[in-house]
């Protein structure tokens, strides 16, 4: 019982931290570039400063997650490769976070590299 009441006690606090502002997945709260819009993305390339900072959150993301499930997701994929990805992406939504680009990404990489999802 003291558990369950934890648990509740947790999730509920959770769920009074979460802010409209930035993208929520699967219960994460993203921060930085990747809480914006591919929109922005798309925007930001012609900013080289913006765009270099949205380059390094995406690669930074990737490595983490890589990382953290402790598969090579970006051995054979450039920076460039991936914001070349990135770009067709976004172009065909703008209104989706770039995180969930990322995430799509990610996905793509995992099953090159034979992991299921």
């Amino acid at each position: 019982m003291g558990r369950l009441v934890l648990v509740g006690a947790l999730v509920g606090t959770l769920a009074l931290n979460v802010r409209a502002s930035a993208p929520a997945l699967a219960g994460v709260m993203i921060r930085g570039a990747g809480g914006e819009s591919c929109g922005t993305w798309t925007q930001d390339s012609n900013n080289l400063f913006a765009r270099s900072l949205d380059q390094q959150w995406v690669l930074g993301y990737v490595s983490g997650v890589a990382y953290a499930i402790n598969l090579n997701l970006v051995g054979r994929a450039d920076p460039g490769a991936v914001t070349s990805w990135i770009d067709n992406y976004c172009a065909s939504h703008p209104l989706e976070p770039l995180a969930f680009a990322a995430n799509r990404l990610i996905d793509l990489l995992r099953v090159r590299v034979g992991e299921p999802r």
